[in-house]
């Protein structure tokens, strides 16, 4: 909504600096009429100078047009401010499930302490009961062996099943709470997948849109912007091969070859049964001049796939090493 706002601030900002040029272009002064020869008349007066229009809505929408076609910079500078607000985007979307995780694992740490403190509330009451009942026990001993005898049976009895009584309370107790408390994590892991899989969705349009935009600028020519382009997507997903390769042959484009390879390389680790990458590799080698590292490259792709040596025997980047014995070895001539 914000990138909406600024858009059409900047664009209302064009119209206004274009329209009064075209709107204040003033019509001519009549040139009043020659008087008659015999009986003067008075001069005509001069008609008023016409009062700008503003151009119609209809055509400050095509002057808005025209210049949003004849303005490469500001075409540029649109698709730059949708990039930045997909990114704060993603941000804010990451910073929020980071935040949702960090409350659901506080939540449940302090509810096993709840049950930890309650436990030991419950194990500490008996006991000082026990306690106390003990000590009124030993004061009626003095009053007969049998009546203390008797006291400490019905004492024993009623402490049992008391005792009996409360364990089982605290058992139910915290098998309920426990339950309270996985049906809560259950419910929240649950929002939290949920949420999960919404923010893939969106990483994955965005990872498109990137891939997408750093090919349309590469087959322009325009490599420093592609790299960009490439990087961004390679931020959200680096086990990418054919990304990589895709990168390799952009840098390969640019005469960066130590940087290139370093890509295929990447890739040929994520995929090194895949013949085109070893190829791209090879060749990337042969522009360098090491023409070993070449052949060893090429000699691998040619067993992955054999249709690469009739590759090899007409691609110009193999030019420099193509009458070397070890490359003619490799292509099997």
């Amino acid at each position: 909504m914000k990138f909406q706002y600024r858009l059409v601030f900047a664009l209302s900002s064009l119209f206004v600096a274009v329209a009064p040029g075209r709107a204040q272009t003033p019509a001519p002064t009549p040139v009043p009429a020659p008087a008659p020869a015999v009986t003067p008349v008075p001069a005509p007066v001069p008609a008023p100078t016409p009062v700008p229009v503003a151009p119609a809505p209809v055509e400050a929408q095509n002057l808005l047009e025209e210049s949003l076609e004849n303005s490469p910079a500001l075409r540029e500078a649109v698709r730059e401010e949708v990039d930045r607000a997909v990114d704060r985007q993603v941000g804010f979307s990451f910073s929020l499930v980071n935040i949702l995780l960090l409350v659901l694992i506080l939540l449940i740490i302090i509810g096993i302490a709840a049950l930890w403190l309650m436990r030991r509330s419950l194990v500490s009451q008996v006991t000082n009961e026990i306690e106390d009942r003990l000590e009124r026990g030993s004061l009626k001993l003095a009053s007969g062996r049998d009546t203390i005898s008797a006291e400490l049976e019905s004492n024993d009895s009623r402490s049992l099943a008391k005792k009996e009584d409360v364990n089982l309370k605290e058992m139910m107790s915290m098998a309920l709470a426990m339950q309270n408390v996985m049906a809560d994590t259950r419910q929240t892991i649950e929002g939290s997948l949920q949420l999960q899989n919404r923010v893939g969705e969106h990483l994955k349009e965005l990872f498109d849109y990137h891939w997408q935009r750093a090919r349309e600028l590469a087959e322009s020519g325009q490599y420093s912007e592609s790299l960009e382009y490439y990087d961004k997507a390679l931020n959200i997903d680096e086990k990418n091969a054919t990304l990589w390769s895709d990168r390799g042959m952009v840098l390969s484009s640019m005469e960066r070859y130590d940087e290139a390879i370093s890509c295929y390389d990447r890739a040929g680790a994520l995929q090194p049964q895949n013949a085109t990458i070893w190829y791209d590799r090879a060749r990337c080698y042969a522009l360098k001049g090491d023409s070993d590292r070449a052949v060893e490259s090429l000699r691998r792709a040619v067993q992955l796939n054999p249709n690469t040596r009739n590759m090899a025997r007409s691609d110009a980047d193999f030019a420099n090493i193509r009458d070397s014995q070890p490359f003619q070895a490799a292509i099997g001539a």
